[in-house]
């Protein structure tokens, strides 16, 4: 398997158009996710001439009609249950084919051609560069393509890989009440499931749901920035699954309602951006019985564990509970590279 030796990150720039713009642009949006709605009905999707020509009642260009199917693909591929019906509401990933990221002057900076319905004619969209976008122009490269939507665009930076630095190793545990704790001992955000619920309060798809997500997205952003990210080396996390299921007395509704905007996988994916940007390797260990077992004695009951406290029942060691699942985290990572490195010596 080749290694891939670069990553990509996005960065969001702000469109200023006319209204007149905007309308075109709506509708262009409008016509596309009628698109890739109409692909999704199908359980398996061809690329050829017959499907293209079903959609006869919207106005997209044959080329739109393309890129829409191969969005549908990639969702139907994402999909755990392909018999799960979606209904997508996203916005068009675009390549090269449709947009092209000029060097603008004077007070744009950027300019950004956009193929519209009206085949064969384009629409410049005025932009200007920021902080962030001139971070990543200087350590990569912009990718000609974007992720539409009405008043902005997403871009992407292919970025390479850089060797990672030698540091600290540490654990990290995820929470509500506690968001991020460190086998060092440290937490990061503390009012977590104050977000949540205010969340769960608020009608879904209402403004104030949308703010709230905001929010929550920019707690999760904050936190995982707090990260000593200039001492650490090796970081080790949790590999948890199906967080938002069953149904026992510990996993009730109103539990399971709180586990639906707490978006692990978010974070995580966060926590390996922040690491490769600062050339720290990451890594997630088997989460069973982290939060049981003893890092002084290593006896592993349930009941060492009592809400936020732990007391092993063996040997009497005390600590904060998620100290010590960041501790047993850490452990375990250590262990796993540890053996790995036994092996190559063996090996060689």
């Amino acid at each position: 398997m080749k290694k891939i030796n670069t990553y990509k990150r996005a960065v969001v720039l702000k469109t200023y158009c006319t209204d007149k713009k905007k309308r075109k642009i709506e509708a262009l949006i409008y016509a596309y996710r009628s698109a890739v709605n109409f692909y999704l009905k199908y359980e398996n999707l061809q690329l050829d001439k017959n499907n293209l020509a079903l959609l006869q009642n919207t106005n997209l260009t044959e080329r739109y009609k393309s890129n829409a199917t191969k969005q549908a693909v990639s969702i139907q591929k994402s999909l755990k249950n392909k018999n799960t019906i979606v209904k997508f509401n996203g916005y068009p990933i675009l390549d090269a084919k449709f947009i092209a990221i000029e060097q603008g002057n004077n007070t744009f900076d950027l300019w950004i051609k956009l193929s519209t319905l009206a085949k064969g004619k384009r629409i410049l969209l005025p932009t200007k560069k920021h902080k962030r976008f001139n971070y990543w122009q200087q350590k990569g490269r912009l990718i000609q393509g974007c992720e539409l939507h009405k008043d902005k665009v997403i871009v992407w930076f292919e970025v390479r890989k850089e060797q990672p630095k030698i540091g600290s190793s540490i654990g990290i545990d995820l929470g509500m009440n506690k968001f991020i704790t460190t086998s060092d001992g440290d937490f990061i955000g503390s009012n977590f499931r104050k977000i949540v619920d205010k969340i769960t309060r608020k009608k879904k798809n209402s403004k104030s749901y949308k703010c709230a997500l905001k929010e929550r997205d920019n707690f999760v952003n904050r936190c995982v920035n707090e990260l000593d990210w200039g001492n650490i080396g090796v970081l080790f996390y949790e590999n948890l699954k199906n967080l938002k299921q069953g149904k026992s007395r510990k996993r009730g509704r109103k539990f399971r309602n709180r586990q639906q905007y707490w978006t692990y996988r978010k974070v995580i994916n966060r926590i390996m951006e922040k690491s490769m940007e600062n050339r720290v390797r990451s890594y997630f260990v088997d989460p069973r019985y982290t939060s049981q077992c003893c890092p002084s004695c290593k006896s592993i009951v349930a009941s060492n564990r009592v809400n936020e406290e732990f007391r092993c029942l063996a040997c009497g060691y005390e600590q904060d509970a998620d100290i010590v699942g960041a501790t047993n985290v850490l452990c375990k990572g250590i262990d796993w590279i540890s053996s790995l490195e036994s092996l190559n010596k063996k090996g060689n």
